[in-house]
């Protein structure tokens, strides 16, 4: 078991957050209250799946069930179908610039993402959840990542954030597209071209994670050559 102060949350959410990570063959014979400390004012866990002691102790402790987290990994891409190919001909991929970070974090305010954990609860409003997507596009940029623009016809139409792990390794974070300027496939490409970004930048192998409470992305995921690397049941619990 790890406990982790996700202090960077207290800029999102305003809120001290702790995560707490099991793995497997760790006990279930835990007290919560007694391994966190007296400030947490919320709680993220993630349990191996199967680990079925744990889950239902922290049930008995109020911890409530929102999402399992899958990490997947890929290695090479198929090759494109032909509407695929078509839509690409009309694409550039380009670094950030200062107007495309403004206009893709307006977006993020907007309500681009729904399906994450904190978008989800009601004890959370729409500014934090933004506000946590904002911090991570920052924080990424600021530690070995890019963040890059998705262009259609000189139209800014998405975008994806990757991170340089070393020895080879990248993660590819996060994508988005603007459904409301974006030609219809571009959705299905936006994973595509973000490993093929990384690909092109020397990776051998791209990590990427997405949750099962965001049904596209997990059947995007389900069209590509991945490998199941981990997965977590993710539970929480507000202190305050």
């Amino acid at each position: 078991m790890k406990i982790q102060h996700a202090h960077w949350e207290r800029r999102n959410l305003g809120l001290n957050v702790y995560e707490i990570v099991f793995e497997h063959g760790d006990t279930d014979q835990f007290d919560v209250d007694s391994i966190l400390p007296q400030d947490a004012e919320y709680i993220c866990v993630k349990v191996p799946t199967a680990a079925v002691p744990v889950m239902k102790r922290l049930h008995q402790f109020g911890f409530q069930f929102i999402e399992t987290q899958s990490q997947m990994s890929i290695s090479h891409l198929p090759p494109y179908t032909s509407l695929q190919s078509r839509i690409l001909k009309s694409v550039v991929t380009r670094a950030s610039t200062k107007d495309d970070v403004a206009e893709i974090y307006s977006r993020i305010e907007g309500g681009l993402f729904t399906a994450d954990r904190v978008s989800l609860d009601d004890e959370f409003t729409s500014e934090q959840a933004a506000s946590r997507y904002k911090g991570w596009i920052d924080d990424t940029v600021s530690s070995d990542g890019s963040l890059q623009s998705i262009i259609f016809k000189s139209e800014l139409v998405g975008f994806f954030l990757i991170q340089d792990l070393g020895n080879g390794l990248y993660a590819s974070l996060l994508a988005g597209v603007f459904s409301d300027v974006a030609p219809l496939g571009i959705g299905s490409l936006i994973n595509h071209l973000g490993y093929q970004h990384c690909f092109d930048l020397g990776a051998k192998e791209v990590l990427t994670a997405f949750s099962s409470n965001n049904w596209n992305a997990a059947a995007i995921h389900a069209s590509l050559p991945l490998k199941l690397v981990k997965q977590y049941h993710v539970y929480i619990k507000h202190m305050r």
